[in-house]
Order: C-alpha cells, then sequence, then structure tokens
C-alpha cells in the first residue's frame, strides 16, 4: 500500500463523503440518526456467524480477491474472428482489454476462482442483507460548564438548522474531549482550535470543509476554508495535497458533517486506504466528535464490494447509505476498524 494520499488528475486527491438521508428518514421527528451506535442485543440475534479470529479469514479472502483480475469475459468480433476480452468498469466507464493467446489459461482459471470468492464473501456476510435500513436515535448530549477563555464559535444574528451548537463547543466538557485523543498535549490542543476554526467557518451551513495537521507537532499542513465547499463532500487539491506530503509526518485530519452524523463508510474507507493518516475526525455541528483510529487496508475494499453492488439497483445516495450500514454489521465482531465516540 503506497505511504502518501493516492492523487489522480481527474478525481479529487482526498474524498470524504458522507451519505444522505434515506427518503423515508425525512419524515422522522428525531434527524439526528446514527448508524454507529447499534444496540448490542440487536447483534446477538442478527449477527453469529462470526465469531474469534474469523475476521482473519475474510481478510484473506478480500486480499485474493484483489490480487486477481476484476471483470467479466467477454468476446468481441474482431475482423470477423470471435477474441476474448476482459470488461470491467472504472469511475463510471466501461474499459476492456485484450487477452492474449498465451494468458487465456491462466487469464480464464483466475476469473472463475474470483467468481467461487465472490460468492464465498456474499455467503459470509449474506445476514447484513437484511434491515439494511435500521437505524437508532443518538443519545442526548450529557450537561455541561461554560469555559471561561476565548469562544471558540462566535455568537450569530440569525440560528437555522445547521447553525454549530455554541454554547456546548464553547464549553469546557468540549475542549476536553480532545484530550481523550492518542497525541500528546501540544497535538491534541492544536486540534481543539483548528476544530474550532473549522465549525467557525461552516457555522449556519450544510458546506463541509477539510483540514490536515502534523501528527507529531500539530503544526497546521493544509485547509480549504477559504475555497467554495459542497454539502456531501470535502477534498483537498493537488496543491494542497504537495503541502500534506512535504512534511513526511503522519497526518490527522478534520472534516465536519452539517447532518451531525457519525462516519460514514466512505470516511472509512478514504482512512483505511491512506496509511499516513494516523486519525480521521469528523466534528458535528451538535457538538459530538467521532475519532477513526485504526482500519486494516481491505475495509476500503469491502466497502466498495457492497457500494458497487447497490449502486446500480437504487443510485448512488442509497447504495451509501445501506453500504456503510453493512460494514458497520460486519465491524461488530470482526474488528476491521475503531471509532470512537469522544
Amino acid at each position: 500500500m503506497d505511504t502518501t494520499f493516492e492523487y489522480s488528475t481527474a478525481e479529487p486527491l482526498i474524498t470524504l463523503q458522507r451519505y444522505k438521508y434515506p427518503f423515508f428518514l425525512l419524515f422522522t421527528k428525531k434527524p439526528q440518526i446514527t448508524i454507529y451506535n447499534w444496540l448490542s442485543s440487536y447483534y446477538n440475534i442478527s449477527i453469529n456467524y462470526y465469531k474469534g479470529d474469523d475476521h482473519l479469514e475474510l481478510r484473506q479472502l478480500i486480499i485474493e480477491m484483489n490480487s486477481l483480475p476484476k471483470g467479466t469475459l467477454v468476446m468481441k468480433n474482431i475482423k470477423g474472428k470471435e477474441q476474448p476480452y476482459l470488461q470491467w468498469t472504472e469511475n463510471g466507464k466501461s474499459i476492456s482489454k485484450y487477452i492474449k493467446i498465451e494468458d487465456r489459461e491462466t487469464v480464464f482459471r483466475q476469473i472463475e476462482r474470483r467468481k467461487q470468492l465472490k460468492a464465498e464473501f456474499d455467503q459470509m456476510t449474506k445476514e447484513l442483507f437484511e434491515n439494511d435500513a435500521d437505524c437508532f436515535v443518538a443519545e442526548p448530549d450529557k450537561p455541561y460548564m461554560v469555559i471561561n477563555e476565548q469562544p471558540l464559535i462566535t455568537k450569530k444574528a440569525t440560528r437555522n438548522s445547521y447553525s454549530i451548537e455554541r454554547n456546548y463547543i464553547n464549553s469546557k466538557a468540549y475542549h476536553d474531549k480532545f484530550e481523550k485523543l492518542p497525541v500528546n498535549k501540544t497535538v491534541y490542543e492544536r486540534l481543539y482550535i483548528e476544530s474550532g476554526r473549522l465549525l467557525e467557518a461552516v457555522d449556519g451551513t450544510n458546506i463541509e470543509k477539510m483540514i490536515a495537521i502534523s501528527a507529531r507537532t500539530g503544526k497546521l499542513l493544509a485547509d480549504n476554508l477559504d475555497r467554495n465547499g459542497l454539502s456531501d463532500h470535502t477534498s483537498f487539491t493537488y496543491d494542497e495535497y504537495k503541502l500534506i506530503e512535504e512534511s513526511e509526518d503522519m497526518v490527522i485530519v478534520l472534516h465536519n458533517h452539517s447532518y451531525n452524523r457519525p462516519p460514514s463508510g466512505r470516511d472509512i474507507a478514504t482512512y483505511a486506504k491512506n496509511d499516513n493518516i494516523k486519525i480521521s475526525l469528523i466534528l458535528c455541528h451538535d457538538g459530538d466528535v467521532y475519532a477513526i483510529i485504526s482500519a486494516i487496508p481491505e475495509v476500503y475494499d469491502i466497502y466498495e464490494l457492497f457500494y458497487e453492488e447497490i449502486k446500480p439497483k437504487f443510485g448512488e445516495d442509497i447504495a451509501k447509505a445501506i453500504a456503510t450500514t453493512r460494514l458497520e454489521k460486519l465491524n461488530v465482531n470482526n474488528k476491521l476498524y475503531e471509532i470512537r465516540r469522544l
């Protein structure tokens, strides 16, 4: 796995996306939804396949699948002759590659082996396909004390559903959340300050922004606070990424969720794919803070398998939501990744 963020001229360097509410959630009285805080009793009923170190078997299956060619075998008529091609979809485009005569036996065998492994994966995770729409309401916040120092968030003339929970985020309770992170004092104090700077920039909007700092020194490496943002994802440009790369330190990335939801499957997959991200922090406008602190690299591939399967049937937004739900269920007994609610 590469030790730097992947960069492509066709797409943003780092893209942290959150899923939107499925249409049936728009009519709920309490829109503050979390899929991360599942009831443990629910899992005892629905998920009972994986025990002990069975996640190692799942991981080995994904590793072997990734070593095999992805796609399907198709025959094309070239100058009156049927010729075999390997065809797959990449970034929404159909790609095909001619299979040379000397490679055909090996490639045909590999394609069949991948089909077998995919069938095994589907069998191992079939229970995750049930109750895809289940979710639970987040727990209410605890009482807090206002801290006597310069406030992180300034008072605004008006408020809306995207406004920052100003009193809580200016409190000592919010400050103390960052002490729970596995970093030194200099770094967690910097994270607290940068969190306030990011949330101040997005207060009252549904826009997502992102900041990266050094996990060793707390030095600010890059941010996109001065650029126009989007409501469903945030990213660094090539120039911003180069600033991160030049530091040669592990990185802590912060971004916000205006709808107050925990990390999405795409957030977790992005973390898993980039091994120079030490921690990924998700800052909710209501004061919740989630930290992704570990993930095996194969989490990215598992999420993509779920997402690509669901997307043709239901579209991107619902595919993200269901893929996230399945990934979280799979994680319960498999320890694929760790998220902390600070």
